[in-house]
């Protein structure tokens, strides 16, 4: 966790810098975990899938994912504001060193509904690292829609979804 610490002084000014104002989408104290049936991206999910509750959660102002205990996370929560097509949303991700006994990958992705509207696939292992973008909504998404996070990875690893915001 002192990765985290050590980076979120630098998130939050990269948060603030411009005097950009946004809208906080993602609440981390709301994400809870999607059942198979209702997952979009069922077809990642492994056949022995384990994520108990004590490797997933709020942690240091964001959504901590364990994947040393948790194989596979996809959590979702209902979108509070409604978004339209000229709406751009601000996705912030970290993870700490990722590590494996064997090289493997990591995909990470952010969903409205069922659509995907932003994923990367990292290579492990690897340093450190923020990642996200600046994506445009696609489509009319009324609130209430659900907003997904995903990941899975190959190896312990600690990632955090800092956050989801709509740009003002």
């Amino acid at each position: 966790m002192s990765g985290v610490l050590r980076i979120l002084p630098g998130l939050l000014l990269a948060a603030c810098a411009g005097g950009t104002d946004f809208v906080q989408l993602m609440d981390a104290g709301v994400l809870r975990p999607v059942a198979a049936e209702e997952d979009p991206l069922v077809q990642h999910r492994p056949d022995a899938m384990s994520c108990p509750e004590g490797a997933w959660g709020p942690e240091a102002g964001g959504f901590e994912v364990q994947t040393g205990v948790c194989n596979y996370a996809a959590f979702a929560q209902p979108l509070p504001v409604d978004l339209e097509p000229s709406d751009q949303l601000d996705i912030r991700i970290w993870h700490d060193t990722l590590d494996a006994a064997e090289p493997g990958t990591g995909h990470v992705a952010v969903l409205l509904g069922d659509q995907v509207i932003w994923e990367q696939t990292i290579d492990i292992p690897a340093a450190s690292a923020e990642l996200g973008a600046v994506v445009d909504v696609p489509t009319h998404t009324p609130k209430d829609t659900r907003l997904g996070v995903h990941l899975h990875n190959h190896g312990y690893n600690s990632w955090q979804f800092f956050a989801i915001d709509l740009l003002d």
